[in-house]
């Protein structure tokens, strides 16, 4: 999966995104999503939040995300998918990020260090140019919950870089309105975003996902929905544990 390519709005970027002194990210921190094609529960996903126990810095998280198809889904198509990112939460940056993936018969291990006074990235066996906030698949999801909702109006849009299969790709994501969800915890008031994805590959088109956000201080991914050439994949929060905020 890759992202489509676009012009980098720095101005629109930096209004949306806010500095804050006080980030929705927390230690203790975890999402569990079901995940269903068309209405079949097909699989299951989580997103957890660590301390740093590589560098044991205060400023630094480790995000982990997973996702794996049920018993009966692996006899068809097997996956078995985890992203980890150390994440720089006082610049909003990752600092390593390792992407493990089986899809069926694909295969592919990657590790990144990213070096953001440098500004590029290295990998095993090369270094690539970056530019200035770029993050990786998994920390993109974390900075964006820190954006300020009070900048955002309908039909905006911005960008986020993101470095992903050796290169740099510019994530354009609108926002389309505020839209109410229910969970098993209630109806829970969401932002729904759209990302503007590469088509031609697995999606429709590019305008094939749409996410829904909690308009909350917890800034929690509750809905994910994909349309895909063979129906409809959708990731629902299922459950959520939060505890204390360390980056201050």
């Amino acid at each position: 999966m890759r992202f489509v390519l676009i012009v980098f709005s720095f101005i629109i970027y930096q209004s949306v995104f806010s500095q804050s002194t006080e980030l929705p990210f927390k230690v203790g921190e975890k999402f569990e999503y079901n995940i269903f094609f068309e209405f079949i529960k097909s699989g299951s996903a989580t997103l957890v939040v660590k301390k740093d126990t590589i560098s044991f810095s205060k400023d630094r998280l480790i995000m982990i995300g997973k996702g794996k198809t049920h018993p009966f889904f692996d006899l068809f198509f097997k996956v078995r998918d985890e992203y980890s990112t150390l994440f720089n939460c006082k610049d909003l940056v990752p600092v390593v990020f390792n992407r493990n993936v089986s899809e069926g018969k694909f295969k592919l291990n990657q590790k990144y260090f990213f070096d953001h006074q440098l500004m590029q990235v290295k990998s095993i066996n090369n270094f690539f140019p970056i530019i200035d906030s770029t993050q990786d698949m998994l920390s993109a999801l974390f900075f964006a919950r820190t954006f300020n909702t009070s900048l955002i109006s309908k039909n905006k849009s911005f960008s986020i870089p993101i470095f992903m299969d050796d290169e740099i790709f510019n994530l354009k994501i609108n926002y389309l309105f505020e839209e109410k969800v229910k969970t098993e915890f209630g109806v829970i008031n969401c932002l729904v975003f759209q990302p503007s994805l590469q088509n031609g590959r697995v999606f429709e088109d590019e305008e094939s996902m749409r996410i829904w956000i909690s308009n909350d201080e917890s800034r929690a991914l509750v809905k994910v929905e994909v349309e895909i050439w063979a129906g409809t994949i959708k990731a629902i929060l299922t459950s959520y544990e939060k505890s204390k905020i360390v980056c201050q």
